[in-house]
């Protein structure tokens, strides 16, 4: 257990979330989570909890890999009463603005929240993002509507947070259209092993890449379009080659590019190319044409 989850749970016996005192030595996602009464009946309640580094495990039953990933750092949790029920605001400090807004990608889904920055809500929980962190309000039980509950806490949340919510430019090079809840931005290999089951995201997620991806609807099958960033046009072209074993494409090189389309093990077609330091991926066509088609279409 670390220094601070110690402190943490040590002064439960005197701090509360709904308690100002030794605000200036909490951890950032603990001080940020609101206290008292927020108005409308919700109050914060119970003992703060705090999570460092891969503690991160004894908070979530799984999923703690991919947060690793994303760099985190540490987490703060409240829980808060409103009226009859009872709402957790989860507060994750990820390793950089981009890796907040990532995590937040492979979860985004539903409508927006409303807040000022881009948010998801659905039922039973509203996420997002800003500066480096990246907040979960959840319902953990009760009977009440939950959405004017949580949309005040998140917006509470929302205001003690410093920094921005911006989106990441790659994100503007995919075309629109995409299927909601597909859009991902990745850092790490192991932020990929939920969208490629084979690998393939190993292969593409080279040492200093980043990448974005997302799903469209192209008839019999979805239609993915990805585009992967390297520090140099060699490294792309490395990947290019490598990807292409992997799907059982020829890729060539030729002049500093390389290029590749065909027929995946998935009885799907796929076309790969680079251009400079930039990889362009199009997987899920029903033939070549449409599999370079498709790729044409990205920025």
């Amino acid at each position: 257990m670390g220094r601070r989850t110690v402190f943490i749970l040590l002064v439960g016996a005197v701090l509360s979330c709904s308690s100002a005192a030794f605000s200036k030595n909490l951890p950032d996602v603990v001080k940020f989570l609101p206290k008292g009464d927020l108005g409308d009946g919700i109050k914060s309640m119970g003992v703060p909890e705090h999570y460092v580094g891969r503690k991160l495990f004894d908070y979530m039953d799984g999923g703690a890999e991919l947060y690793l990933a994303y760099g985190f750092e540490d987490l703060g949790v409240c829980e808060y009463s409103a009226g009859k029920n009872t709402l957790r605001a989860a507060l994750y400090k990820m390793g950089s603005p981009r890796e907040a807004y990532g995590i937040y990608s492979q979860s985004a889904r539903g409508k927006s929240a409303g807040l000022p920055g881009p948010s998801s809500q659905s039922s039973k929980m509203i996420s997002f993002f800003r500066g480096r962190y990246y907040v979960r309000v959840l319902v953990v039980k009760g009977s009440d509507d939950p959405h004017d509950a949580m949309g005040l806490l998140a917006k509470k949340v929302w205001e003690a947070l410093p920094g921005q919510a911006l989106v990441p430019s790659m994100m503007k090079q995919l075309p629109k259209g995409a299927i909601k809840g597909t859009s991902r931005f990745l850092t790490h290999p192991d932020v990929t092993q939920n969208i490629w089951m084979d690998g393939e995201g190993k292969v593409l997620m080279t040492k200093g890449a980043t990448a974005v991806t997302a799903s469209y609807p192209g008839g019999d099958d979805d239609i993915q379009l990805t585009i992967a960033q390297y520090p140099t046009s060699a490294d792309a072209v490395a990947a290019c080659k490598a990807l292409g074993d992997k799907l059982d494409l020829d890729a060539r090189e030729s002049s500093g590019k390389c290029e590749a389309v065909g027929k995946t093990p998935d009885d799907v077609f796929a076309a790969i190319s680079t251009k400079g330091a930039v990889l362009r991926w199009a997987s899920g066509a029903a033939d070549a044409e449409g599999a370079k088609a498709w790729l044409a279409k990205i920025n």
